[in-house]
């Protein structure tokens, strides 16, 4: 393996749609935060500064970089790029050849540039579209359901798998932005190497068996497995044909339960000459957490049940800390209080982001329990249109497969208030509390993501 992190490099920002100059960027970040960092705008939560900068989100920006390709880099059989949280319409080239597009802030996008590469400087681009002409655009077209045309009943940030109260929201600013969010990085390699592994824990008396599950890049290609699992620095587990015991387990608690021990999981790929072609390694806790829906008095339970245990759950709704991702290391500080608090259990919303890895991390340590939503917040979803289903199936494969190993993860949940808006068919009903107009979406449609697709992709 070979990797290099792009994120470290030196950035441009420009304006794409038009003759500007360019100003350094920082990545991870976005426009907003790199105009006001060079002067170019004011503060953009000042009175007034949403309409007056609105013309940042109607414009076309461009990242570039410039990095060294070295010999033992283009040495590899495979040279991919990574990268996550691209928000949100995006064309990649390298060296003024486009290697891939990107339209869903939610996923993990990885494009081949072996062929693209060439020896000592290469430059990188990135031009981001406009989601707001875009979403004009895909809200103009007529669509028809239940004989009626719905685009009255979607509001237009529906159409686009972006953080959704980057048009605002009751507590927050309308300033949607763009740019490279998250991890951006090379990752050279030959033969095979291991994308994820999954990790199955089952608990007995004095004992937990843990069985792991590699998903290879050449599943037909060479590739033996070699894992140990560690605590404290001392092997406690070696793996044989996949399968370990763990004897004496240190279980992991929720806060105000117990403590969270933490053990070392190293997977190793080996080539068929014993060489170790690739190397997964995340920290686990050993802990069972059920969710449960008994018949009671008065219909059924909703309680949640960690190591058999039954435990009044307390915590808070998470939504993003800022407008503006700039930061994947700022979140801990609010968890440590959430936990000081005597909180056990964050909720992370469904009109924000599917937060960092180190978000989950500091929750593992600190036994914050997290209730996941998949994000769809306050709005009908266009799930008729098998172009943004795919997307949407692909993003929730993404996301599940990066967090399922997580000792914090308790719960996938669907989406934040999206089932008091389903009828019938699509149209508008009274509100019998309220008095307003209130905008439905079909059960059939909301059956598509919320009862089949996203279930199915938690399941597998």
């Amino acid at each position: 393996m070979n990797h290099l992190d792009l994120t470290s490099l030196p950035w441009t920002l420009s304006r794409a749609d038009a003759l500007a100059d360019s100003i350094p960027a920082v990545v991870p970040g976005c426009v907003h935060t790199a105009l006001l960092r060079a002067g170019r705008i004011e503060d953009p939560f000042a009175v007034g500064a949403e309409e007056r900068l609105n013309w940042i989100g109607l414009a076309e920006w461009t990242y570039e970089t410039e990095f060294v390709a070295d010999a033992s880099l283009l040495a590899q059989e495979h040279i991919e790029l990574f990268a996550d949280n691209l928000d949100t319409l995006v064309t990649l080239t390298l060296n003024g050849q486009e290697i891939g597009r990107a339209d869903n802030q939610f996923r993990e996008w990885c494009w081949d540039v072996r062929a693209f590469l060439q020896p000592g400087v290469n430059r990188l681009a990135l031009r981001f579209e406009s989601a707001d002409r875009y979403l004009e655009q895909r809200s103009a077209e007529p669509v028809l359901r239940d004989g009626i045309d719905v685009r009255p009943l979607l509001q237009k940030r529906a159409w686009i798998r972006k953080m959704q109260c980057a048009w605002g929201w009751d507590w927050g600013v309308s300033l949607p932005s763009c740019g490279p969010l998250g991890e951006l990085r090379l990752e050279g390699w030959s033969q095979n190497r291991l994308r994820s592994v999954q990790v199955r824990q089952r608990h007995r008396p004095g004992a937990v068996e843990l069985s792991l599950d590699p998903e290879l890049a050449n599943p037909d290609g060479t590739g033996e497995l070699r894992a140990t699992l560690g605590f404290a620095g001392e092997t406690v587990a070696v793996f044989e044909a996949h399968e370990g015991i763990v004897p004496t387990p240190r279980l992991w608690w929720p806060n105000g339960l117990g403590e969270q021990p933490l053990y070392d999981l190293r997977v190793e790929l080996l080539g068929a000459d014993g060489s170790v072609l690739d190397v997964w390694t995340r920290r686990i806790g050993l802990r069972t957490v059920r969710l449960l829906t008994e018949p009671d008095a008065v219909g059924r339970s909703f309680e949640f049940e960690v190591n058999g245990h039954r435990f009044y759950a307390k915590g808070t709704n998470w939504i993003p800390l800022a407008p503006f991702v700039t930061s994947r290391d700022d979140r801990r500080p609010t968890l440590v209080a959430a936990r000081e608090a005597n909180m056990n259990m964050v909720r992370v919303w469904g009109g924000g982001l599917y937060e960092a890895t180190s978000f989950y991390d500091s929750c593992d340590e600190l036994g914050l329990l997290v209730w996941q939503d998949f994000m769809f917040a306050c709005s009908n979803y266009p799930t008729f249109d098998q172009t943004l289903l795919a997307s949407i199936r692909a993003e929730a494969e993404d996301q599940v497969r990066r967090l399922r190993h997580h000792a914090s993860l308790a719960v996938w949940c669907g989406n934040n208030e999206n089932d008091a808006r389903q009828a019938d068919t699509w149209g508008r009903t009274e509100h019998a509390v309220f008095g307003s107009r209130k905008l439905k979406m079909s059960w059939r449609d909301y059956d598509a993501l919320y009862n089949r697709l996203l279930p199915e992709a938690v399941r597998r």
